[in-house]
């Protein structure tokens, strides 16, 4: 069992008060009734979350030479997969309850006369409808929990964060949701993941292995020597005590800057190698405008499939690597291969929610951005691109916002390509 934390504490890696800490658990073992039943494993992985973190210590990042970039290699990091229960809300789970079961257990009769039933005590069965019959319940003991499963290990990591956060954009938010906006934006997060298998396929490429030799960890933010927020991309040795590949990653190369460099600008930048080789062809550009099984997905990372968009991961790791490079708000789409064709699909969505009701309208800005409004009087609604910081709006966003009004909302594409009914039932709720 892991150590339960306070009530309240003060985050190692980026400084924030975690409000409530959760009691994780490491069960013993695990056990069965030997029936068989049928289940089906896409119900299991949409009824509980499952993520894979790393231990919460501070990241020591090392600036690297003639780049946005550092990095740290933790030996012995220990990694946690996570079993949070079913979701409850936003930034939300369940966690298990369990009670103490006297569980029965038919043991062949050394007599060879039927079978010998006993007792196995100590038995803690999930307080669940399909558990029910899972032994009797010891009535003298009260439920525990509720607290997340837990698995750790020790192995290699290592963690890339840009030095600097361009300017006018949150590619910070890539913490756990939180309500009122207080935490991670589901948006960038997914950018944040995307450009982590961006690295990972491309990593396994050049050192000839498996991409399942990584761990996917989810990214989390810190703070840098300056205060300024940056997020942190994660991945580990999928083997335990580590398997040397993270550590290669590390290793100096040209310019004795480490191989993780050179590959990250190689994905941003260089046409004839992976992943821009495999994903720019027009057969791909014009049918994926998310991810599918010629470009990010794949069967090992299929629990992240509705998250991850080529686009998003290429923009994500080129303002990593970038300081300057302003995601498109200075109208420069073309500086970034995973912007090229934003302002279409900007459109083709704006079109998408028009034809969602007999009353919306769209229009383009002077700036070229799309806005829509559900009737003539509701307010407009401007699409923005996930990266974009539109609390401090500047560029073409701060344009377009002030040329719709102080009324405008803002919603980005990655929720409109996804979730274009929920954004539309939520706009008609504010408007009430």
């Amino acid at each position: 069992m892991l150590t339960q934390a306070a009530p309240s504490a003060e985050c190692q890696a980026c400084g924030h008060e975690i409000a409530v800490m959760t009691e994780c658990r490491t069960p013993s073992a695990f056990r069965t009734d030997f029936r068989p039943d049928s289940v089906d494993e896409d119900d299991l992985m949409s009824g509980r979350h499952r993520t894979v973190a790393a231990e919460g210590r501070e990241v020591r990042l090392d600036a690297i030479a003639g780049c946005n970039l550092a990095f740290d290699l933790q030996h012995r990091s220990q990694i946690f997969r996570l079993n949070r229960g079913a979701a409850t809300g936003e930034g939300d789970f369940a966690g298990f309850e369990v009670s103490e079961r006297r569980t029965p257990c038919n043991l062949p009769n050394p007599n060879r006369r039927g079978s010998l039933q006993v007792f196995l005590t100590d038995q803690y069965i999930a307080n669940e409808p399909r558990f029910a019959k899972l032994g009797r319940r010891v009535e003298s003991t009260a439920s525990e929990g509720p607290f997340w499963l837990a698995a750790r290990k020790t192995t290699d990591s290592l963690f890339i964060a840009p030095t600097r956060r361009p300017p006018g954009s949150r590619i910070h938010r890539v913490g756990p949701l939180r309500p009122e906006g207080t935490g991670g934006i589901l948006s960038v997060r997914a950018a944040a993941i995307s450009a982590t298998f961006l690295l990972v396929q491309r990593a396994a490429l050049d050192l000839d292995i498996d991409p399942d030799e990584f761990e996917v960890l989810e990214p989390r933010r810190t703070r840098t020597l300056a205060g300024d927020e940056v997020p942190v991309l994660q991945i580990a040795d999928e083997l335990v005590n580590g398997a040397g590949f993270c550590e290669r990653l590390a290793r100096p190369i040209a310019d004795s800057r480490p191989l993780v460099a050179e590959m990250i600008h190689s994905i941003v930048h260089d046409l004839d190698s992976y992943p821009l080789a495999d994903f720019l062809p027009n057969v791909h550009v014009e049918s994926c405008d998310q991810a599918c099984y010629r470009c990010l997905q794949r069967y090992g990372n299929r629990a992240y499939h509705g998250l991850l968009d080529w686009r998003l991961g290429l923009a994500f790791l080129h303002q990593c690597l970038d300081a300057d490079f302003s995601c498109g708000l200075d109208s420069r789409f073309d500086a970034c291969y995973g912007l090229a064709d934003w302002p279409t699909l900007a459109a083709r969505y704006a079109d998408k929610m028009r034809r969602l009701g007999s009353k919306t309208e769209i229009r383009q800005t002077n700036s070229g951005l799309w806005a829509f409004r559900l009737s003539q009087r509701d307010p407009w609604v401007l699409i923005v691109h996930p990266l974009w910081d539109v609390e401090r709006p500047s560029g073409i966003l701060a344009s377009a916002l002030d040329e719709l009004g102080h009324q405008t909302r803002t919603v980005d594409t990655f929720e409109l390509a996804r979730r274009s009914w929920k954004v539309r039932r939520e706009l008609l709720e504010h408007s009430r």
